[in-house]
């Protein structure tokens, strides 16, 4: 399946907005404003300096680890440092990590909502190219998610090699284009949300080879994507 999902890069203080598979354009900073959100809610920012919470679990004979870092945030205090190692094409599943909401502090999904989080690819990974896939599941009755009875829903971001540059880019998308995992009746999340799922997948690269990946700031928004951020000012 060909994905559609919604992906905004905010770079050097120009907007990208990409339908994947479909078309590219451009549009000035001031575009940032179109969609600025006054109400985010933060499905977690790591400022606590905790991601004890997030458990990684093995790909192929290939895997994963991390932790929260203070060195380079996107905002805040701390984000998410990631790193993952396997064999590259021959393991293609490299793992991930999930978070597991308790019952009684699960998220609540807004109205019309989007998800937003931004990464940064760093320039030392070794593989091609990796799909960065995060997983949403849905609680509808305070239970936990359901397989069967409870939707999850998918959204898939490839990246290659020229996106491993350093820099935090934002990723904003709908959650209503994102692909269903056909869990449940309608392929919609609502209400709340119970887990978040993180997957480094469709790896290919040399044996071995390693993808290194932070993330920061997961939130959710309503209407459209999170206000993005300033461009950096001129230097004097």
């Amino acid at each position: 399946m060909k994905t559609k999902n919604v992906l905004l890069n905010f770079r050097n203080g120009y907007v990208a907005l990409l339908l994947l598979g479909a078309f590219l354009f451009s549009l000035g900073s001031g575009a940032a404003d179109l969609h600025a959100q006054e109400t985010v809610t933060v499905i977690d920012d790591f400022n606590d300096g905790d991601s004890g919470d997030w458990n990684f679990f093995g790909g192929n004979a290939a895997g994963g680890g991390g932790g929260a870092t203070a060195d380079r945030p996107q905002e805040g205090s701390h984000y998410w440092s990631t790193g993952w190692g396997g064999a590259g094409t021959a393991s293609s599943f490299y793992g991930g990590a999930f978070k597991n909401f308790d019952n009684a502090a699960q998220v609540a999904i807004p109205a019309d909502a989007w998800l937003n989080f931004y990464v940064y690819n760093q320039s030392d990974a070794t593989v091609d190219s990796y799909n960065l896939e995060i997983t949403l599941r849905e609680d509808n009755n305070g239970d936990g998610w359901v397989d069967g009875t409870e939707d999850s829903i998918q959204l898939v971001t490839p990246y290659t090699s020229a996106d491993f540059n350093d820099e935090w880019t934002l990723v904003s998308a709908p959650i209503s284009s994102f692909n269903n995992l056909n869990t449940g009746p309608d392929g919609a999340i609502s209400d709340f949300l119970d887990e978040v799922v993180v997957v480094i997948g469709s790896v290919e690269g040399a044996d071995p080879s390693a993808v290194e990946l932070d993330i920061d700031h997961i939130t959710f928004t309503s209407g459209g994507p999170i206000e993005a951020p300033e461009p950096p000012a001129d230097p004097v």
